[in-house]
C-alpha cells in the first residue's frame, strides 16, 4: 500500500506527491521497476516545506509561539510580505500580544493590500479590535471591509452590527443592511 505525502502550502490548500511509479506513460512497468520508497517529494512531512508553511501550520494547530520567529523573519519578504505579516498578526492575537498585533494590523494595511489579502486584512484588523475592546476601530474596520465588497458580505454585516451595538453606535447598528440580521439574531 502506497502512502501519500500531503503538504500545505502558505494558502493551506493541499498537495499530494505521488510516488515515481504513477508518472510515465506505463504505469504497470514503472510500479515494477520503481522500489516501494522512492518518491518525488520528501516522505517526511517536515522534510522540504518552508519556514512560513511550517509556522503557517504550527499557528493552525495551537503553537504560535513557535510560529513567531519564522513569521517575523517572514514579514520582511516582499512576495510573502503581506500573508506573513497577517500570519504573524494572528500569532500575536493567539498569544494575547494586542498591541504588537495592533501594530502588525496596521503595517499590514498601510501596505494597501489587494484581493484576499485585503479582506484578510480587514477582518484581522477587525478581529484585533473587538479583542481590545475597541469597538470604534472594529466598527471602522468592519465598515471598511464592507465598502470593498468583502467575500461574505452577509457575515461582514452582521458583526459590523454586533460591533456598531457594542460601540453604541446606533445610526450604523440600525442601517438598512443590518437590521434584518440583526432582528434574527436579537431578537
Amino acid at each position: 500500500r502506497r502512502r501519500h505525502t500531503r503538504f500545505r502550502n502558505v494558502t493551506g490548500v493541499q498537495t499530494c506527491a505521488l510516488p515515481i511509479s504513477s508518472v510515465g506513460p506505463e504505469p504497470a512497468t514503472a510500479l515494477a521497476a520503481a522500489p516501494p520508497a522512492l518518491w518525488l517529494a520528501p516522505s517526511s512531512p517536515a522534510a522540504g516545506r518552508s519556514p512560513v508553511a511550517a509556522a503557517v501550520e504550527d499557528l493552525a494547530d495551537g503553537k504560535a509561539l513557535r510560529a513567531l520567529p519564522a513569521l517575523t523573519r517572514a514579514a520582511g519578504n516582499n512576495e510573502l510580505g503581506g500573508y506573513a505579516l497577517l500570519y504573524l498578526g494572528r500569532a500575536q492575537l493567539a498569544l494575547d500580544k494586542l498591541s504588537e498585533a495592533k501594530a502588525t494590523s496596521e503595517r499590514l494595511l498601510a501596505s494597501a493590500p489587494r484581493g484576499y489579502l485585503a479582506d484578510a486584512a480587514r477582518w484581522f484588523a477587525a478581529d484585533v479590535a473587538e479583542a481590545r475592546d475597541d469597538w470604534p476601530r472594529a466598527v471602522e474596520a468592519l465598515q471598511a471591509l464592507v465598502e470593498q465588497m468583502p467575500v461574505e458580505p452577509e457575515r461582514a454585516n452582521l458583526r459590523l452590527g454586533e460591533a456598531a451595538i457594542k460601540a453604541n453606535n446606533p445610526a450604523v447598528a440600525r442601517s438598512e443592511e443590518h437590521t434584518s440580521e440583526l432582528q434574527s439574531r436579537f431578537g
